[in-house]
């Protein structure tokens, strides 16, 4: 399961990634103003969100699965990312 990380203080608020999420993962806040990550559980990783932000204000985490282990400790390979 990935984790979607957004960064409200350099959000611009335009909307881009709410709009393109194919799980509804990102919405806008109550007054439109800003983006906020309102089911992180059901992100699956696309990344479509990160491409499509303008300001760069998105992150997918996906090396961490549900239970907390990482992928590659899973599958025995080496993450160069955390190494």
């Amino acid at each position: 399961m990935a984790r979607v990380l957004l960064d409200e203080a350099i959000c611009n608020g335009c909307g881009r990634c709410a709009e393109i999420c194919p799980v509804d993962v990102l919405r806008m806040n109550t007054d439109g103003k800003l983006a906020i990550v309102a089911y992180p559980d059901d992100c699956s990783g696309c990344h479509f969100c990160v491409q499509e932000c303008p300001v760069h204000c998105i992150e997918i985490d996906d090396r961490r699965n549900t239970d907390g282990v990482s992928i590659y400790d899973k599958l025995g390979i080496v993450d160069r990312w955390n190494n």
